[in-house]
């Protein structure tokens, strides 16, 4: 029988680490196909502090608490690179109970009481905006919003913890360790703190419900708008002469900090590509399948609030990107995302990205070289020319082009009329200009 330091293969599994008579007892690690464990064993079972890591998921650790095999007690799961916890729950002998909060791919997260099954289900479910501090609280089903209000916290709904490397691993148990390359991570769940309920919060907007958009319907809500995007953005006139109306922070926005959302009916990529270009003012990619559009009479925020993404106009260089996002109102659209620093009051610009083809509003240096000699030029970091008629995840040929007569609700397209991925919203005649701010006017397509 082994005691003391081994290491003991058996079904596919290997256990490295401390056994007494026989058994992994102590400080050890078991390795699976599916998944690596490390930490405290007691008879051959994963007992006490165990990280638990998988190998398709490279950076993410769940620090847990086992009792003889089965989770029973908090589970919190962190990302490195940037350190965040990407989950928070609780168990019973192996069972979900109590408080959970899981946060998406995109920094949103879902929190409150789970019920018999362990489901994000109930009345009381709150999501919760990546700020923090807006979220819309009511019915969920499944993690997924029913309906709800919208509402701000009294404060930024955020877990504290400590991670820290070291050379070597604690020689005694109790500790929550992985290795890290040839270091090891300890997590700190004595310094762990997260709130064990929803935190108090006011009710600041009108009421919403689960409202994704088909190809025939926008939004049943349409002149409801979004707390995020409230308290975030604004449209206004352009500071672009000639523009029309254009998108504006109403408070600092970081880098990587989202702006506004971008929803819109469900096209496909064959419909709006037998579009003219006047009808292409506010299309955007979604992926390859969808294009995003929001209909010429939907173009004054008297009709439509809801999202305002599709407001931002183009320049080059650029303040800001579209990316995807996940929306608990809206599902998977696009969204607005910080390229830098936009200060409250400043313009936000997207490069729209149009291909060589292109409305007749759009020039631009290197679109031209392409169509003169047929090469493109290397992608620069603004955002270089993405390909003829090439539809990326982020942008949709036609996002958003101005009209021979433009009017205060046109916008401009992109590759194959619909913007693209880092494509924007409605168009300037502008060529290699810094996003104007309130001091300068430049000129500009319509909206």
């Amino acid at each position: 029988e082994p005691h003391g330091a081994g290491i003991l293969t058996l079904g596919g599994s290997t256990y490295e680490g401390q056994f007494v008579h026989g058994d992994a007892t102590g400080v050890g690690r078991m390795t699976s196909a599916n998944e690596v464990l490390e930490g405290d064993f007691e008879g051959g079972l994963p007992h006490g502090a165990v990280v638990t890591t998988d190998p398709k998921r490279p950076g993410v650790y769940c620090c847990a608490t086992y009792r003889e095999g089965e989770l029973h007690g908090n589970s919190v799961e962190v990302a490195i690179s940037p350190v965040r916890m990407t989950s928070f729950r609780q168990f019973e002998n192996g069972r979900r109970i109590g408080f959970c909060q899981v946060y998406d791919a995109f920094r949103g997260s879902v929190m409150g009481e789970v019920n018999r099954n362990g489901d994000l289900t109930g009345e009381s479910i709150a999501y919760i905006f990546p700020d923090g501090r807006h979220g819309i609280v009511g019915r969920f089903k499944k993690g997924n919003l029913v309906h709800g209000q919208q509402v701000r916290f009294s404060r930024r709904v955020q877990a504290k913890f400590e991670v820290r490397t070291v050379s070597k691993r604690p020689a005694t148990r109790g500790h929550f360790c992985a290795r890290f390359g040839e270091r090891w991570l300890i997590f700190n769940m004595a310094s762990f703190r997260h709130p064990t309920k929803i935190p108090h919060y006011k009710v600041v907007g009108e009421a919403v419900q689960l409202d994704v958009s088909t190809s025939s319907s926008l939004a049943r809500q349409p002149k409801v708008a979004d707390v995020y995007e409230a308290a975030t953005v604004k449209v206004g006139q352009s500071l672009m002469s000639g523009a029309g109306e254009g998108l504006f922070a109403v408070r600092t926005i970081y880098a990587k900090e989202y702006c506004a959302w971008y929803n819109g009916i469900r096209c496909t990529h064959k419909d709006v590509n037998a579009r003219n270009w006047d009808k292409c003012s506010n299309t955007i990619t979604l992926d390859k399948r969808v294009v995003l559009d929001v209909p010429e009479q939907f173009a004054r925020t008297s009709v439509y609030c809801a999202t305002l993404g599709h407001k931002a106009n183009h320049h080059r260089p650029s303040n800001a990107r579209y990316e995807a996002f996940e929306h608990p109102r809206f599902g998977m659209i696009k969204c607005v995302l910080a390229s830098t620093l936009i200060r409250p009051g400043e313009e936000i610009c997207v490069d729209y990205g149009y291909g060589s083809e292109r409305p007749h509003w759009y020039t631009d240096p290197e679109l031209e070289n392409v169509v003169a000699t047929g090469k493109a030029k290397s992608p620069s970091r603004g955002g270089g020319w993405p390909g003829p008629r090439r539809h990326s995840a982020g942008r949709a040929r036609g996002r958003r082009g101005p009209r021979s007569k433009p009017g205060p609700g046109s916008v401009k397209t992109t590759p194959s009329r619909s913007r693209s991925k880092n494509g924007g919203g409605v168009g300037a005649k502008e060529k290699n200009k810094k996003p104007p701010t309130k001091s300068v006017a430049k000129p500009a397509a319509k909206r």
